[in-house]
């Protein structure tokens, strides 16, 4: 059995959560895109520490020959790891907790800020969605990121309530429950999906 096959014996039953509290833009450039990249990293790269991620940290770097599977990702001169990989069969459902102080709306374009959302979860394919000004510190390399492509999202759900705290203008804090799952028959997952 390979050992992607294993991995995805385990990940397919995942389910964990990641927060944010601060603006999130509607049509958000790559500088606002790539700050949430940042703000979620540490979260991600935390959730590696744990099984079943802990067993596949050796998974996150760059393999030994051409044919191994890696999460790994180089753009340019940039390293990242995104947990939810299509070579891997597998896909995110999330469910999305936006808490804000004023729910009558007035907060831009709901569909422009998930879409800013879902791009600062994966990570970016190419140079031009990262910002030139960005050094990352030794912690951010390679940067965890949660989505190899935003299109391994199969479903969404949104909901808005009021925040009973208050925060700066425009500010939100969102709660997201990230469930994983397997789209395609391993051996490993072929219990799962009969």
């Amino acid at each position: 059995m390979l050992e992607a096959d294993v991995l995805i014996t385990f990940l397919p039953n995942m389910e964990f959560k990641l927060h944010y509290e601060g603006v999130l833009k509607s049509n958000g450039n790559a500088t606002v895109k790539h700050e949430l990249r940042r703000y979620f990293h540490p979260q991600l790269k935390e959730l590696w520490k744990y099984r079943p991620l802990k067993d596949y940290v050796h998974m996150t770097g760059v393999p030994p020959t051409g044919d191994s599977f890696t999460f790994y990702k180089k753009v340019g001169d940039y390293e990242f790891v995104p947990l939810v990989c299509d070579a891997m069969g597998m896909y995110a459902e999330l469910d999305i907790l936006i808490l804000r102080q004023d729910i009558s709306g007035g907060h831009g374009d709901m569909d422009n800020m998930l879409k800013t959302l879902l791009d600062g979860l994966r990570y970016p394919k190419v140079a031009r969605e990262i910002p030139s000004t960005w050094a990352p510190t030794t912690e951010e390399q390679p940067l965890y990121c949660l989505l190899e492509d935003d299109e391994l999202v199969t479903k969404m759900n949104i909901h808005v309530d009021r925040l009973l705290k208050p925060l700066e203008k425009g500010q939100v804090l969102l709660l997201i429950t990230v469930k994983i799952k397997g789209n395609k028959a391993t051996y490993g997952n072929l219990g799962l999906i009969l």
